[in-house]
């Protein structure tokens, strides 16, 4: 950027234009929802409130008698957000790991509860629905 510096902090890089920047573009989560929130009412938002409560407490269980999977989440997570947006195969790389760790989180919830299966088949049919209409989100 001509005419610009750059700041690097330890959360961001903020870029300090001598021309007023053109106006920030609208917060894609609703205000006084965390990420996970939104990301959650994304996932799971459709279904009725009985179901979002069994899966959630089905994933809380998983996750509680298998730390390695909140672990490994915590490292997808953090890996996504060092992606490069124009670095398709590694973004290929991402998206398969993130398929294998869904995989094994879906065993671990249907162990918790068996009885989850078609919560589960209702919010795969969801995400491919959503992956077509969005590909770039999801």
């Amino acid at each position: 950027m001509a005419g610009s510096a750059t700041l690097a902090t330890s959360q961001r890089v903020l870029a300090i234009e001598t021309a007023p920047a053109p106006p920030a573009p609208a917060a894609s989560q609703p205000p006084g929802k965390s990420p996970e929130e939104s990301r959650r009412e994304q996932t799971i938002g459709f279904l009725p409130q009985a179901e979002q409560d069994r899966v959630i407490d089905a994933y809380n269980k998983a996750v509680a008698a298998d730390p390695e999977l909140k672990s490994q989440r915590a490292k997808l997570r953090k890996e996504r957000l060092n992606l490069d947006k124009s670095d398709a195969p590694g973004w290929r790389s991402y998206r398969e790991r993130v398929r294998m760790y869904q995989q094994k989180l879906r065993a671990a919830m249907l162990k918790v509860d068996g009885s989850l299966g078609p919560v589960l088949d209702k919010i795969d049919k969801h995400r491919s629905e959503m992956r077509a209409k969005h590909p770039d989100q999801w």
